[in-house]
């Protein structure tokens, strides 16, 4: 018994639908679900990419002093505390 060339077609076509129902049962679910973990993971790089930024906004006013002499320092310091205290509704006691 010796096969046909459409004999062959048809076999191919089988194989090839099985292999496809086969990826998609069972790679394709996979996928989905490294999708979800990869958007995951870049939400997280954004939000510590956001950390960082803030972190460094808070710095930046330390190291814009750093360049002032130690009496300009304690002067810009004393105004700082005098109005975090007015905000805070806090008398300081004055000497």
């Amino acid at each position: 018994m010796s096969l046909t060339t459409q004999d062959l077609k048809q076999i191919r076509t089988a194989v090839r639908e099985e292999a496809e129902s086969v990826i998609s049962a069972r790679v394709e679910p996979r996928f989905d679900n490294l999708d979800g973990r990869i958007e995951a993971l870049g939400n997280d790089v954004k939000d510590i990419y956001k950390m960082i930024s803030e972190l460094q906004k808070l710095t930046r006013p330390i190291a814009h002093i750093e360049k002032y002499d130690l009496e300009q320092k304690v002067l810009k310091t004393y105004r700082n505390v005098l109005a975090i205290a007015k905000d805070a509704g806090v008398t300081l006691p004055r000497e």
